[in-house]
């Protein structure tokens, strides 16, 4: 018969919240003459507080400065090309010009729609 074992292992903080659930899972196998086992490792942070605090640091730090090097100018650059690399074949009704204007408005209504 096949043994499986799951052990749940919670890490906290100072604070005593959550921040790491590790999932254990150990299988046995009786059938192999070594009573061999072997372990999963699940390892997931949990603490939503966490993520709602790095996002009030991004989407700060896009609200305060929009010029060219800025993180939010790389995060519209990288979001526009992502558009226009994802949709090639739609681009040929459209000239050289338009193009870069579509996308990068696109990436700039997505961002302020982030940091609003």
């Amino acid at each position: 018969m096949h043994k499986i074992t799951t052990k749940v292992e919670k890490e906290y903080n100072s604070s005593n919240l959550l921040v790491k659930e590790t999932t254990v899972v150990t299988h046995e196998d009786p059938s192999d003459l070594m009573g061999k086992e072997y372990e999963e490792t699940e390892a997931k942070p949990c603490n939503d507080d966490a993520y709602a605090m790095a996002m009030k640091i991004v989407i700060n730090e896009l609200k305060r400065e929009k010029s060219p090097g800025s993180n939010y100018y790389a995060w519209q650059s990288n979001i526009a090309m992502a558009i226009e690399d994802t949709f090639p074949q739609h681009w040929q009704a459209f000239s050289d010009l338009q193009i870069p204007k579509m996308v990068n408005d696109a990436a700039k209504r997505f961002l302020e729609n982030l940091i609003r």
